[in-house]
């Protein structure tokens, strides 16, 4: 029998065995990923009119429609370097974070979680086939409770965490122990892809990048973060930059070294860029500094997405013994159900559970006869 009076909303998750890769003996270079606190004052603005290393993509002619000034909307955008050796992708999710943190009443740190979990999965989306979604699960011991967000190469997401209130800890010890799970399906592929690899407590950028050197063997670098004032988000976003078959050396060393200077200039140098305004084609041109030059891709901006509706609640409603639902009926219970995903709240009073009940058994019948025939 039911005794609480709220129902779950059942949502359709991805059910994969999560299989462990093997680290073979091939062992690819990390490119150096900084991860810093320490501020300076130094300035990291530059004009958007001293791009001279970064061209527009082929059958276009000016950068204008990449520019983001100031950094007003999300954004994610892809380069390759001009000799194909390395793919660049940025990305900045200050509006779409602060939305979610108040949709799903997020405390601080549990958006800081999630903000850079969904940084790291976006990112490592962008570029994949259509309809292919990238799903990054983060299940630590700690008192945050795991994350999970789902990503599309179109850039639209959804995402969570298991104790959205979570806070008085380091992020860090908020993860805890635990591992790092990859899931990668397409509808056209006859299995899922799964990968795991643990969690080494340096942070959730550095555990994805460890994930992709030993369970992928990709070369890259990857680096997300946020940025708070008490409960408002002022910066989030992040870079992946990954070296591409056949790579140059000299390419692969120029963009390491640039890195390198910009950290000496300022520590949290990409933050400080983010919240201070530097546009994400700025900041590609500053990595690539003056020996690389680059070519755009694409310029995407992401959006939040949810498979939730009342349909989705009432048909987990119809696996609960007609018993038991008639119990809710007879004690006028009123059916509350929250979506994880978006923070979207469903309420049936006991005559819409009812008539809901009603109406699905009728289709379920109408398309038990259409079968039979």
């Amino acid at each position: 029998m039911i005794t609480n009076r709220t129902v779950p909303l059942l949502l359709l998750l991805l059910t994969t065995l999560i299989m462990l890769h093997s680290i073979t003996s091939f062992t690819p270079r990390l490119l150096p990923s900084p991860r810093f606190t320490l501020k300076t004052k130094r300035s990291l603005l530059r004009s958007s009119s001293s791009i001279t290393n970064i061209h527009p993509p082929t059958g276009t002619h000016s950068l204008s429609p990449y520019l983001n000034p100031n950094n007003k909307n999300d954004q994610i955008l892809t380069l390759l370097t001009s000799d194909g050796s390395l793919k660049l992708t940025l990305l900045t999710l200050r509006n779409l974070l602060n939305d979610l943190s108040l949709d799903q009443n997020l405390s601080p740190l549990s958006t800081r979680a999630l903000g850079t979990a969904f940084t790291c999965s976006t990112m490592l989306a962008s570029g994949m086939d259509t309809n292919q979604i990238f799903q990054l699960t983060i299940n630590g011991d700690g008192p945050l409770r795991g994350i999970c967000t789902v990503s599309s190469s179109d850039g639209t997401m959804k995402g969570y965490v298991g104790n959205p209130t979570c806070e008085g800890v380091e992020l860090i010890n908020a993860i805890g122990k635990g591992t790092v799970q990859v899931v990668k399906n397409h509808p056209d592929w006859p299995r899922p892809y799964n990968g795991i690899s643990g969690i080494g407590g340096g942070g959730i950028s550095i555990d994805v990048g460890v994930y992709l050197a030993q369970s992928e063997q990709r070369e890259c670098v990857i680096f997300g973060e946020v940025e708070m004032k008490s409960f408002l988000v002022t910066g989030s976003g992040g870079y992946l930059i990954e070296r591409l078959p056949e790579a140059s050396e000299a390419t692969s060393d120029a963009i390491e070294k640039n890195l390198a200077e910009l950290a000496k200039g300022s520590q949290n140098w990409f933050m400080d860029s983010l919240v201070g305004g530097t546009d994400l084609l700025t900041v590609a041109s500053m990595i690539l500094g003056e020996e690389v030059e680059g070519k755009v891709l694409e310029s995407i901006e992401p959006a939040t997405t949810c498979e939730c509706s009342l349909e989705r609640l009432v048909r987990s409603l119809t696996l609960i013994p007609r018993d038991d639902v008639m119990d809710i009926i007879q004690k006028e219970e009123n059916v509350e159900a929250k979506c994880e995903f978006c923070g979207k709240m469903y309420r049936l009073s006991p005559d819409d559970v009812k008539r809901e009940f009603e109406k699905f058994e009728k289709i379920n019948e109408i398309k038990m006869k259409e079968e039979g025939k």
